[in-house]
């Protein structure tokens, strides 16, 4: 048996490459861990329509992850505070999870990267990110 864990990261992932396995891998092989932010529960809403129930388990779960940041979008560095997602999931965070540390932290960092002219950055707290080069586009 071989346990393979990273440490200091963590990745989203939705499918899983064996390389190199002695045999046909089962459902068993392969045990995926989930890593969640220390926020409580605060709420709980459940109803009698499966699909209702099925969105607001997904939207806790996303809650969960929101100090520690997603990783289900690849175009874009989701280690990074983005603004834009944050102040439209606050309401729901707030609902399913205690999150109040988090968001206070992150106000806070929203008003330091703050620019003179009043202007807010992208993400906070603010890291300036050089764009990703596009294929077929060569750097000088």
């Amino acid at each position: 048996m071989e346990i393979w864990e990273p440490r200091f990261t963590f990745h989203g992932f939705r499918y899983v490459e064996l390389t190199g396995f002695p045999g046909k891998p089962d459902l068993d092989t392969v045990t995926g861990i989930v890593a969640y932010s220390d926020t409580p529960p605060v709420g709980k809403f459940e109803c009698s329509n499966p699909l209702v129930n099925q969105l607001q388990s997904t939207s806790s779960g996303a809650a969960r992850q929101l100090p520690r940041g997603a990783t289900d979008c690849p175009q874009r560095d989701e280690r990074l505070g983005w603004m834009g997602d944050a102040q439209i999931f606050i309401r729901t965070a707030t609902y399913n999870m205690d999150v109040s540390r988090f968001f206070t932290k992150w106000c806070q960092d929203v008003e330091d990267a703050q620019r003179p002219d009043g202007s807010f950055t992208d993400v906070s707290p603010f890291v300036a990110v050089a764009p990703a080069p596009r294929r077929g586009v060569t750097q000088a």
